[in-house]
């Protein structure tokens, strides 16, 4: 049971009113109380009898009668019922002096409570997003399963809400969610770009929101194209998308399965952006597979892999239709006519060697 109080009305040159509600749950019980500074006798009259005003309806209280100097007497009391939201309700008294006549307002304290507890985690950053575990304590009152849920929103601003984008999950306290260019409401996300992230939690009467810290979404990753290829190197080409621009990428690459990762090049502007890089020191006849990423502080992001053969010792190489190929036949002149030279020797390192 709790207790609340209207604020002292005067009602005349001697006596004042109040008006106290008792209740519990949506049962309350409002009291009409006085003091009188003056022995005067009077009384509520059977025919004008006290009332109050609960959320639209009257309710009529027997009359009372008084004499001499009383301190915070009760007049009359009616019971009513309130709803969980609380409200303002009046009231008034119809006395023969006239002296208890008056009009107020009570204010009923809400009986829901907010969610509590909440907290949010990221356990995955994306290009476009990422993966948040929430967790709430308790859902409150009311705590009826009924449209409860909690969520996750990455933000653009540091204030939860619009705009930002969302996902929920119901009638759970713990829940791992997923937000990205999918989800809920409209904020475009962008790759290698700081965002704020929070969460949020209702109990369909009442809610709670916190913004939680900032993150910066992965960069995408790069493409890479071989442009040519020697016995002990290849050349790559590569490309950058447009982003966010929020850390500076290197470009990297690996022979090794992702094993070891060595930098290409490093990119600092936001912008789509194009390079190049030769990587030494292969085998001849040695096919490889690149796999190339583009690594910043908010974490990798892996490309498709390719794969390259690199060409064979001693031999003679030439360019057909844009890609480096053996020469496998050789051709001279001979007293005037064009022979096939089928055999062709050169000197490797100071050594006679036949080159086909």
């Amino acid at each position: 049971m709790a207790t609340v109080w209207s604020d002292a009305y005067w009602t005349g040159s001697y006596t004042y009113t109040r008006v106290q509600v008792d209740y519990s749950g949506t049962s309350a019980t409002a009291i009409l109380r006085y003091t009188r500074t003056n022995t005067y006798g009077g009384a509520t009259g059977a025919g004008t009898p006290a009332g109050f005003n609960f959320g639209g309806g009257w309710a009529n209280m027997a009359g009372v009668t008084f004499y001499g100097q009383q301190t915070d007497a009760e007049i009359c009391r009616c019971g009513f019922s309130i709803s969980q939201d609380g409200g303002t309700y009046s009231g008034y008294t119809d006395g023969q002096a006239g002296y208890l006549g008056f009009s107020g307002s009570v204010w009923i304290p809400s009986q829901w409570t907010n969610p509590s507890g909440l907290s949010v985690s990221i356990t995955e950053v994306q290009t476009n997003g990422a993966k948040f575990n929430v967790n709430l304590s308790s859902y409150g009152n009311p705590s009826s399963a009924d449209g409860r849920y909690i969520e996750a929103g990455i933000c653009q601003n540091n204030t939860y809400g619009s705009p930002y984008r969302f996902s929920t999950k119901q009638n759970v306290k713990n829940a791992t969610l997923e937000v990205n260019l999918s989800s809920s409401s409209s904020l475009n996300i962008q790759a290698n770009k700081q965002y704020y992230y929070g969460a949020y939690a209702s109990n369909t009467k009442r809610s709670t929101s916190m913004i939680q810290s900032t993150f910066v979404t992965k960069a995408y990753a790069p493409t890479f194209e071989v442009l040519s290829v020697t016995e002990n190197s290849v050349d790559i080409a590569y490309e950058t998308q447009a982003d966010g621009g929020h850390y500076s990428k290197k470009v990297q690459y690996s022979l090794n399965n992702g094993g070891t990762w060595v930098d290409g090049d490093t990119v600092t502007t936001g912008s789509a952006s194009a390079g190049g890089f030769t990587i030494s020191g292969l085998a001849p006849e040695t096919t490889y597979t690149l796999k190339c990423r583009v690594s910043t502080t908010a974490g990798n992001t892996v490309g498709e892999d390719i794969t390259f053969t690199t060409l064979e010792d001693c031999k003679f190489y030439g360019e057909v239709g844009g890609v480096t190929k053996r020469v496998e036949k050789l051709y001279g002149s001979v007293d005037g006519e064009s022979k096939e030279i089928d055999k062709l020797y050169g000197s490797i390192n100071g050594v006679t060697t036949r080159i086909f």
